[in-house]
Formats: C-alpha cells, structure tokens, sequence
C-alpha cells in the first residue's frame, strides 16, 4: 500500500489541473493507502497586515481556518488536505522559505504518523521544495512532476535570481528517484542528470462528459449565438491574439467565445481592445474546473490558438478535454500535439488554422466523434494515475533488490 504527499503551487479550490487530477485519480486505486494534497503555504505575515484581502473570500477565509488550525481536512476516505502555514517574513528569500518548510515538514511528519504513515511517497512540483528532500529522509520515494520550465517562468526575476531557480531545478531533479515531465523536450533535458526520468502526459475525466446535455449548459453561454467557436484556459502571452481577431472576422455567423482568465498585462493592449471591439467575440471569465463540460458541450469547435514557439516545452491539455466531449478540436502546430494529427487539426499559419476552421465548423461525421472518443479512453487520468503507480513499483523493487 502507498501513501502519497503531494506539495502542490496550486489551492484545492483553484481551477483543476495535472496536480489535483493526478492525486484524486491516485485516491481512487486499490493499491493506494491515503494521498495529503499539501497546498501553497499561507503567510501569517499577509495576515497580519492584509487581513480584509487574506479573508476576504470564503475560499480565503477557509484556508486560513485550515491553516491556523495545523490540522487534516478530509476530502474523502483516502484523500487529504494540508495547508501549511509560513510564520516568518521575506519567505522569498530562499534561506527563510527553508526554514518555514522545514517547520512545516515537521508539524506534517506528526500529523502523518497518528495516520500511521511514516513512509510515504513524495511528489513535488516547484524548485524551491529541493529542500524537503534533505529534511525528509524516511520516504518510499521522491518524484519530480516537471510540468514548468520554472527557470523561464519567472518572467520577473533577473537574470541572477534565474540562474538560482535552474541550479534548483537541476538539483531536484537530481535529488528525486523518479522525474516525470509534461514534454518529450523536457524529458531528454531531465535525463542528462536523472536517467529514471518518464514523459507523462496529461488527461482527462470521461465521467466528467458522460451524460451532459442541453440542460447541463449554462445559461451565459446558452444565450450565446450558435456555431460556437470555443477556448477554454488563461488568456495570456502564449495565446496568438491576432489568430483571435482574424477568426472573429473570417466567421461573423460563428461567436467567439473564450472561457479563462485574461492577463492584461501579458497582451498588445491595442490587439486585445481590437478583439473586445467585435460583436462575435464573447469574454467569459474564468470558471470552475467542474463546470467546464457544461460550457465545452455548447462548443461546435474547440481551439487552441497558441504561439507555438512560446509553447516549446510544455503539452497544451485543452485538448483532451475537447475531445472527450466528442467535439472537433483545431490546434497551431505545436511539436508536443504533432503527435494527435489523426485526432485534431493541426494548422501550421493563419491562414490554414482558418480553412480548417471551417472544414471542423462544418464536420458532421458521427464516426469522427466516436473515433475521438474511443481515443480518450486509453487518455483519462485514471490510466495516468495507472502509469505512475507502474513506474513505482518498478522503482520500489529495484530499490529491494539492491539490500540493505
């Protein structure tokens, strides 16, 4: 049986992603004991000087509860939620940050042991927690879920405090016994320092589409103009705004609909304005993890308008989504979906992304449907969870057979 401790970047409550799928899919297996879903530490400091912005949500005011309260919230049997607490100033600075996580790793191993877990699996996700690998010596094993070149994510950093995060990034990925990446470019980089290192794609929940109907989508985008021309996630630097407005002008019947967070900041302010200016395009927002079926059943066409060259490293995972609700998908020719041309539309410039555009627009293949379909299947995050757990029992009987 084994026990999983995830340090995660991202809230419970936030829109779902690899992290949360990945430990829920993992709560669900026979062969697994409990899974602690750690969250982003919350800073007492924050709280003492913001306390209208720290509490000012329910979901603030619940994961302050959970954090004063250094106790285990259950979310089911099997899982369990952590949010740990930073009491020292500055944790940005890495010698504090470790000193807090060491705190928290403390407070975390007592909780774990009156659960009669002292070994557990532990899983990472950012740099900064090379750390705990140090501090937690008594584990079935560590594993690294490289989903972020952070090295380059931090687009604020100078080129000093950059160069810190890659020689973190390498140490942990050196640290872990197992690496797990989102792309196959990431996984020959892992390689040169860990060779136990995998790809692990992403996935989606099938459960998630079973069923839906005309009266599961909701009423925002049900008021919207059919064919819809849909995109769900951030709406940011990575996103080809210019690919947008041309759409929203090739295909006037058609509505535009972008469901996500927009980074104002990230985007030629002129080009996005431009966009907001037409009748057929349709700014949602952002919306719950669960409510994304809803909305992507309402879609004729799913896209993912993305810069290739600013997508290097990473697998998009919009399209699984899309295509476990059966719908056709229309994608830039980004390397890591090259691979799924038999699935999606791969368009290698505007104007072919527009041709096949209309070509999906005008698909009316049930086999199509059934084909994508059938494909997910062997896709979902429970076959993910399935792969991880393989790895492991291979790298847990490898351990056992080197002895004492």
């Amino acid at each position: 049986m084994l026990d999983f401790v995830c340090f995660s970047v991202n809230f419970w409550e936030k829109r779902w992603d690899r992290k949360h799928n990945f430990m829920f899919s993992l709560s669900r297996k026979e062969c697994v004991g409990k899974v602690v879903y750690v969250e982003p530490a919350m800073n007492l400091i924050r709280l003492l000087l913001f306390p209208r912005a720290e509490m000012g949500s329910p979901e603030g005011m619940e994961r302050w509860k959970r954090a004063l309260s250094f106790g285990f919230s259950k979310l089911n049997d099997k899982l369990i939620l952590f949010t740990p607490l930073f009491v020292l100033p500055l944790w940005r600075f890495y010698p504090i940050y470790k000193i807090d996580r060491f705190m928290n790793v403390i407070i975390l191993k007592s909780k774990l042991r009156s659960l009669g877990i002292r070994e557990p699996v532990l899983w990472f996700y950012h740099p900064y927690d090379a750390c705990v690998l140090d501090y937690w010596k008594d584990r079935k094993a560590a594993c690294f879920d490289w989903a972020e070149l952070w090295s380059e994510w931090f687009v604020e950093f100078s080129p000093k405090r950059l160069k810190f995060v890659a020689e973190l990034e390498e140490r942990m990925i050196r640290g872990c016994d197992l690496v797990f990446t989102v792309s196959q470019e990431l996984t020959r980089r892992a390689r040169r320092w860990n060779p136990n290192s995998h790809f692990l794609a992403s996935g989606a929940s099938l459960e998630m589409f079973e069923g839906i109907g005309k009266d599961d989508i909701p009423e925002d985008i049900g008021r919207i103009p059919q064919p819809i021309v849909g995109y769900v996630g951030t709406i940011g630097e990575r996103v080809d705004v210019e690919l947008l407005y041309k759409i929203s002008r090739r295909f006037p019947k058609a509505s535009l609909v972008l469901v996500g967070r927009v980074l104002k900041d990230r985007i030629d302010p002129e080009v996005l304005e431009g966009l907001k200016a037409r009748d057929n395009v349709y700014f949602l927002g952002e919306r719950e993890y669960r409510e994304l079926p809803g909305y992507i059943a309402a879609f004729k066409v799913g896209i993912i308008p993305y810069i290739p060259e600013r997508i290097r490293l990473n697998e998009p995972t919009k399209h699984y989504d899309y295509l476990a609700a059966g719908k056709p998908v229309v994608s830039t020719a980004i390397e890591e979906l090259l691979r799924f041309k038999d699935y999606i539309y791969i368009a290698r410039s505007h104007e072919e992304f527009l041709e096949l555009l209309d070509r999906a627009l005008n698909e009316d293949d049930p086999e199509r449907a059934r084909k994508r379909l059938r494909f997910m299947e062997g896709n979902t995050w429970s076959v993910r969870a399935d792969e991880i757990l393989e790895n492991l029992r291979k790298f847990i009987a490898q351990k056992s057979s080197w002895g004492p």
